[in-house]
């Protein structure tokens, strides 16, 4: 596999140790011991067969090979970030399903989900999918960083089905380093009609692109020249109103790489040229988010016509 752009990719730590020798076994019982043996082997039979299978596993561990790495090279502070993994199967037997424990020096990273088909148990996860000899399987893990900026790395284990010994262990490097401004990025478009009729509600869209490393989670439109022969309302989706009606804030949450399109109802009761400024600004943010032209603020004119006009 080859592995996502920009990752760095997983480094290799080491299974199981070396098969132990078995040991010289006498050959000899006495009688009465033999019987004994023999009915613990009928009574225990199945507790017998699952610990000599995982016993089976650990001198003789499962031959896998990983691959991959981050899906992406940053890793931000409370940024979620992906490491996605291809296990490879080079054992002549079928690897049971995989469980992964993952697990940090800071005790800080987290998993926030796995993919595909996993079972999780905190920073574990168990995917049952079986691993035939020379087939793969690529996994997805979905992590969240310390709040703290630093080396962390992330240390993985791989366990054949549910429980035993690790059969391979993986280190995924991370430098976790603090958010910047430059992070939270949007660019807008905008679509309205130049002419609208008096007292006729029209409809300003602005398209939105979340071309930043961080995903959004609202979006406030401010209207600073609003003159009060126009009103503003949200339009098929709620926003909450402030400024005296000249500001709307949508819940918006867009991952990195999403679109959307927020809609305004627009209502004017004059005619005449209309022009208006709008500031739009992502989250918290101080500064208004710019045109996809580089432009800043965002500028509606419109051509009012009266009644019948």
């Amino acid at each position: 596999m080859t592995d996502p752009a920009g990752s760095q990719p997983v480094e290799f730590v080491g299974g199981a140790g070396d098969t132990p020798r078995p040991k010289v076994w006498p050959y000899f019982v006495l009688g009465g011991v033999l019987v004994a043996l023999v009915t613990a082997a009928i009574v225990l039979w199945g507790p017998i067969k699952a610990a000599g299978r995982g016993v089976g596993e650990t001198v003789s561990p499962y031959s896998i090979t990983i691959t991959g790495g981050w899906a992406t090279s940053d890793k931000i502070t409370g940024v979620p970030n992906h490491l996605i993994l291809t296990i490879t199967n080079g054992d002549i037997r079928t690897v049971p399903g995989l469980t992964v424990q993952v697990r940090s020096v800071s005790g800080q990273w987290f998993l926030l989900s796995a993919t595909p088909h996993a079972v999780m148990d905190g920073n574990d996860a168990f995917f049952p999918d079986t691993i035939q000899n020379g087939k793969s399987e690529t996994i997805n893990l979905k992590l969240l960083p310390p709040f703290k900026a630093g080396v962390d790395d992330v240390h993985l284990a791989f366990l054949a089905g549910r429980s035993g010994s690790a059969i391979e262990r993986v280190v995924a490097p991370a430098q976790v380093r603090e958010l910047e401004p430059t992070d939270v990025n949007v660019t807008l478009t905008t679509l309205y009609d130049k002419s609208i009729p008096i007292n006729t509600p029209a409809i300003w869209y602005i398209g939105l692109e979340n071309t930043g490393l961080v995903a959004t989670k609202t979006v406030k439109v401010t209207f600073v020249d609003l003159p009060d022969t126009v009103k503003i309302d949200a339009q098929s989706r709620p926003a909450v109103s402030s400024d005296n009606g000249k500001t709307l804030t949508f819940d918006d949450a867009l991952a990195p790489g999403d679109k959307d399109v927020i809609g305004i109802q627009v209502t004017p009761s004059a005619a005449g040229t209309l022009q208006v400024t709008a500031l739009v600004y992502i989250d918290n943010a101080r500064d208004p988010v710019l045109l996809a032209s580089g432009a800043s603020p965002v500028r509606f004119i419109v051509k009012v016509t009266p009644a019948g006009g």
